[in-house]
């Protein structure tokens, strides 16, 4: 048997602002093979102080409007954003949907990913990386 084939991408943003252009603040890439997003993590440092930043991971095809996003306020420390972890730890959904579990997001082979980087800082020697866990969707036998 042979294990599901996995992909650790790991995206750099360096002089990350507000200002920066559209293509700058965006890595494309094509999956390889059927995939399940199961963490995305995101740190930055440099940014000017109470600034927001947004990570956000979507894709072609019919979950084009169902985009993985993670967003936050950095500083000019460096900040961990709170991580997405697909673990399917479940809690009541009638009390708070933000609790509930997260589906496993899949990407099928060939889909077009983008990640996109947004902020609010002006600080220009800021620098955002985001790190997604992946993993083939469909194991071997």
């Amino acid at each position: 048997a042979q294990l599901p084939a996995g992909l650790a991408l790991n995206l750099s943003f360096p002089g990350l602002v507000a200002a920066t252009g559209a293509n700058q603040r965006k890595s494309i890439f094509v999956a390889p093979f059927d995939l399940i997003v199961e963490s995305v993590a995101v740190q930055s440092s440099g940014f000017t102080a109470a600034s927001t930043l947004t990570v956000s991971v979507t894709a072609d095809g019919p979950v084009v409007n169902w985009p993985i996003t993670v967003t936050g306020t950095v500083g000019a420390a460096t900040t961990k954003l709170a991580r997405l972890l697909y673990d399917n730890t479940k809690t009541n959904p009638a009390k708070s949907f933000a609790t509930t579990s997260r589906a496993f997001r899949v990407f099928p082979r060939g889909s077009t990913i983008t990640v996109s980087v947004s902020t609010s800082s002006v600080a220009a020697g800021s620098l955002c990386t985001v790190n997604l866990a992946m993993r083939e969707f469909y194991g071997r036998d």
